[in-house]
């Protein structure tokens, strides 16, 4: 089956991005993001049912590729935990995201997982998520576009 939130190394992590997001940006996609992630369930719930993936985990793949496209990544399918790839302070991070919650108010390392969330301050949630990388210049990060 599907692997819908690798633990990734930061040479998976640069070949992944698409995209750097803004906290107010990132949160008017959430409505996309619940609707992919409400199709893969329904589609995994097919799949298990009926014992049988033939087109499925294609379908289920495409999603899941539709998101990370978009430089977010499916890090807990039952939870709704979704990451978006951002830039704070120079170092490139997941702003954090679970569904129930009402926007993104968290962040994290992309090394580091759930448990090492902290909370974004008010200036960064209403836009002021600093954008530069530092020594590495966004051209530099492997498979940014």
């Amino acid at each position: 089956m599907l692997n819908y939130g690798p633990d990734t190394d930061d040479e998976d992590v640069g070949a992944q991005i698409r995209r750097l997001w803004q906290v107010k940006e990132a949160e008017a996609e959430l409505p996309f993001v619940q609707r992919i992630l409400s199709e893969i369930r329904y589609l995994v719930k097919q799949s298990n049912e009926m014992q049988m993936h033939i087109g499925l985990d294609e379908r289920i793949s495409q999603r899941v590729t539709a998101l990370r496209n978009r430089g977010i990544e499916i890090k807990d399918l039952a939870t709704g935990l979704v990451d978006f790839y951002a830039v704070r302070k120079g170092e490139l991070v997941y702003l954090c995201w679970k569904e129930g919650e009402s926007g993104i108010h968290w962040w994290h390392p992309v090394t580091g997982g759930f448990g090492t969330r902290q909370k974004l301050t008010v200036e960064e949630r209403s836009g002021a998520l600093n954008q530069a990388l530092g020594r590495k210049g966004l051209d530099q990060l492997p498979g940014y576009s």
